[in-house]
């Protein structure tokens, strides 16, 4: 009697256990419901056997399985058939691993409270940090999930083929659900991204807030490039769900994607020129400035808005819109006075009907633009429509006053800032500190002499050089008298 080779022992095996189940509901078993090794499970897969029922298409030759596979088969087709929910990867999770690699697993990516690091997980088991990352590589690589060479899922999982799915579109992490009736989706999600990152990744696209679910096989900016690349070219604006459906992508993702504008569920992209040109730039500016609340740079416009400079530029020359300061915007509604420096002290001018002094005129103005007191006085020196009186008050040209002062075209203020602080000092018979002088250069020669904190500094310090002023230290204060 010719004796029989181990294969054909096993194989034989396997028949009469197959036999035993083949007239009961178990036939029409998927094959992921049998206690089988994550090894000839992936075997079965690749021969394309799904059920039980496909199981007698085997033979002794088939590649892949050996003895171990059919001594495996036949020990899971002799034990008790799993429940029909047994696919679920919750169940999966918690029959094929350990009790100490599931914990480490929920501790690890946050199945029990936050994420805890490989430190923190090691001090919670007793072991080392190395052992937890053991134990968790070890754990990782039984949820493997099995795939066909096409890249389609083949492991019959219906919460493995929702995440492929959710993969498929593009979609938040934080949007994925029902993989799991009993597991939290997101932990859920990062776990079967480590364990399958042949499938699937996570990504965090340049354009968009948050993590998305992608296949390993797509690219996110190019996707991103891809659809702003079509809406430059549309006529108005598109439907999300439109959008969605063309490029295989969650809607959340195209909200997140900044140089969109969107309205009533529809979208565009800010720099199609079909839409927003230049008719609409200045409704495009003024929204802008409105929704800041302040005045605004010319540069921060054009960089939120999308528009160019030559629009931004165009839109506040034709718009409700004030120039306030350098390249400094603001809105008419504000309260804000159109016209130039000079406009506004004409204005104040002949409101008040009576010559008014410099300070008082810098003051008024100051309430409506954003320059120097320097730049102000500037102004209000060398415009032909204003005239200084002998008293330093100004008046209007127009007036025809008597004693007005002739203007010299070399200098802005009457008086050095060097003479307003030493006449300072010598009408005080004790030393002042720096904030004291300026804060008297202030009181008695704005708008006849720069009252600026830094000119008054250097001009006193210059005033010591040249020996007309002396330096006073008294411990960590300094002083100054004149000599």
């Amino acid at each position: 009697m010719k004796t029989k080779t181990p294969l054909e022992e096993s194989f034989e095996s396997f028949s009469l256990a197959l036999a035993a189940v083949a007239d009961t509901t178990a036939e029409k078993t998927k094959v992921e419901s049998l206690h089988l090794k994550p090894r000839t499970v992936n075997a079965l897969l690749k021969h394309k056997i799904l059920f039980v029922c496909d199981l007698s298409s085997l033979d002794s030759t088939t590649r892949g399985l050996g003895i171990a596979g059919f001594i495996d088969l036949a020990a899971a087709l002799k034990a008790p058939i799993r429940p029909a929910d047994s696919g679920d990867i919750s169940y999966k999770i918690e029959n094929r691993l350990s009790e100490r690699e599931r914990n480490v697993i929920f501790n690890r990516f946050g199945f029990m409270g936050p994420r805890k690091t490989l430190e923190e997980t090691a001090k919670i088991h007793g072991v080392t940090r190395e052992r937890v990352r053991q134990i968790e590589t070890t754990a990782i690589k039984k949820l493997h999930l099995t795939i066909s060479p096409d890249n389609s899922v083949t492991a019959v999982d219906k919460g493995l083929e929702k995440l492929y799915k959710f993969a498929q579109r593009v979609t938040n992490i934080k949007n994925v659900q029902g993989i799991s009736s009993n597991l939290d989706s997101e932990a859920l999600t990062r776990l079967l991204v480590t364990a399958n990152k042949g499938l699937f990744k996570l990504v965090h696209p340049k354009d968009a807030d948050g993590e998305y679910l992608v296949l390993a096989a797509t690219s996110i900016d190019d996707l991103v490039e891809e659809i702003l690349s079509t809406l430059v070219y549309q006529r108005g604006y598109v439907p999300i769900s439109e959008v969605s459906k063309n490029f295989e992508i969650s809607s959340d993702l195209i909200y997140g994607i900044h140089e969109l504008d969107f309205a009533d569920d529809c979208v565009a992209y800010r720099r199609n020129q079909n839409i927003f040109y230049r008719f609409n730039s200045i409704q495009i500016t003024e929204d802008y400035i409105r929704k800041m609340g302040k005045p605004q740079k010319i540069s921060d416009i054009t960089k939120n808005t999308n528009l160019s400079m030559g629009q931004v530029r165009g839109a506040v020359d034709r718009g409700d819109v004030v120039n306030v300061g350098p390249s400094l915007y603001a809105l008419k509604e504000w309260g804000y006075l159109p016209g130039s420096i000079a406009d506004l002290v004409c204005y104040y001018l002949k409101e008040a009907e009576q010559p008014l002094p410099a300070s008082k005129l810098i003051r008024l103005v100051l309430k409506q633009r954003f320059y120097s007191e320097g730049s102000v006085y500037a102004a209000i020196y060398i415009d032909p429509r204003i005239q200084r009186l002998e008293n330093g008050y100004f008046v209007l040209e127009s007036w025809h006053c008597e004693n007005v002062r002739e203007k010299q075209s070399m200098n802005v203020y009457d008086m050095t800032t060097k003479e307003a602080v030493l006449n300072i000092l010598r009408s005080q018979d004790s030393p002042l500190s720096l904030k004291q002088i300026t804060n008297q250069v202030e009181a008695q020669y704005t708008g006849i002499a720069s009252t600026n904190e830094n000119n008054v500094s250097a001009s006193t310090y210059k005033l010591v050089a040249e020996g007309k002023v002396d330096k006073i230290s008294r411990g960590v204060s300094v002083y100054f008298k004149a000599v």
